[in-house]
């Protein structure tokens, strides 16, 4: 969330300042741009919650009974992922709008 967030950040005040430029075409670019790296961003943190959702739930000393479930959720998490980090870019980039 945390980094999708700055992405939101700064498009949000770059995007701004090519329109108060009077830049629509270039801010249109930035929009662009923003969504690239963002969808990027947000594909290496769903891969690093598959990669990592084994053992991770192991560093906080979990009860064996409930590996599995932490495993499960955290699949999940990576499957929210998607949505939750695009509906962040998208409300830093329409709040510039």
């Amino acid at each position: 969330y945390l980094i999708t967030s700055s992405f939101a950040t700064a498009a949000n005040i770059r995007i701004g300042q090519y329109l108060g430029a009077g830049k629509p075409l270039v801010a249109k670019n930035a929009k662009n741009v923003t969504y690239t790296l963002g969808l990027i961003v947000i594909l290496l943190n769903i891969l690093l919650l598959l990669a990592t959702h084994h053992w991770f739930p192991l560093a906080y000393d979990t009860a064996p009974e409930a590996l599995p479930l932490a495993r499960r959720v955290l699949l999940l998490i990576a499957l929210v992922q998607l949505w939750d980090g695009y509906n962040v870019i998208n409300t830093g980039i329409v709040k510039a709008w």
